[in-house]
């Protein structure tokens, strides 16, 4: 362990008296018992998340049910679209639109591609990009 000759460092000295005082089967029953300790915590830990998983999986359907949720995202997710196809039909002949209405619909795009909505909008948000502003 230590050579007369070498000076020990201060983890060393430790280590060198903790093992001739207490033994090395103490050491060996502290090691195990952590081990056993982790070993516990990561099954508890494993299946918490399983039952958390498991949750979200049931109650999402389950309170979209209840408080109706589905259709208050399918009639919100219509009037965006509604509304961005009223903004893109005034315009479509100009090729031009208002700096405010370009933004409104780039906001009314993310929120309705957030709330799921399809790609049917896609292909007339790319063409109000290309317009021109107007100040």
């Amino acid at each position: 362990m230590m050579r007369q000759s070498e000076i020990p460092t201060d983890r060393e000295r430790i280590e060198y008296q903790y093992l001739t005082r207490s033994g090395v089967e103490r050491v060996f029953f502290m090691e195990v018992a952590v081990m056993e300790w982790l070993a516990t915590a990561a099954d508890v830990a494993k299946d918490v998340m399983g039952i958390v998983a498991f949750l979200a999986l049931v109650l999402k359907p389950v309170r979209e049910f209840l408080f109706g949720t589905k259709a208050l995202k399918k009639a919100e997710q219509c009037m965006l679209r509604s509304d961005m196809l009223r903004t893109y039909y005034r315009h479509r002949e100009e090729d031009t639109i208002r700096q405010y209405e370009k933004e409104n619909f780039l906001m009314e795009y993310a929120a309705y591609k957030a709330l799921g909505g399809n790609s049917f909008i896609d292909d007339v948000k790319d063409e109000v990009r290309k317009w021109d502003v107007i100040t």
